[in-house]
């Protein structure tokens, strides 16, 4: 196990891994919002999307985080080609609140590359975006791969 590994396996040992698992909570900076506060408002393709995007590179190595980022694009392929089917199960007063919960998640992060393009994803996937989301996830994952 390297170093990261072994951080983040000390690190969730300490969290409720049932109920408020560490890769699905985002810090303290935005108190207890956790991920399904968010996806709970969400239909079932995008709500998996959104969720697999918020803890890629939270929980697991760099191939964890990478399988992540294809499982948010296949949510977000299914979200598309079922687009005409899944859309009235979104409707906008659910977007609304969704949007409400995600102001309190700052757009950019300051010095933070890979946060703000997790922050970039999530507010396109929120809004029904699947083609940008997957966009914006193919440069994420480059934050990933094996060449750093």
């Amino acid at each position: 196990m390297n170093d990261n590994q072994d951080n983040i396996t000390a690190e969730t040992e300490a969290h409720d891994m049932v109920n408020h698992p560490p890769h699905y909570t985002n810090g303290p900076d935005l108190g207890k919002l956790e991920c399904i506060d968010i996806t709970s408002l969400m239909p079932f393709t995008l709500g998996n999307a959104f969720k697999y995007v918020w803890r890629a590179g939270k929980k697991g190595d760099k191939a964890q985080a990478i399988e992540d980022l294809k499982k948010a694009e296949f949510y977000l392929d299914v979200w598309d080609e079922q687009r005409s089917i899944h859309q009235w199960l979104y409707p906008e007063e659910s977007r609304q609140m969704v949007r409400l919960l995600l102001r309190r998640i700052p757009y950019r992060v300051p010095g933070d590359e890979l946060e703000t393009t997790r922050r970039m994803i999530l507010f396109d996937i929120m809004n029904g975006y699947a083609g940008v989301a997957q966009e914006v996830i193919y440069r994420m994952r480059s934050f990933f791969d094996d060449r750093s």
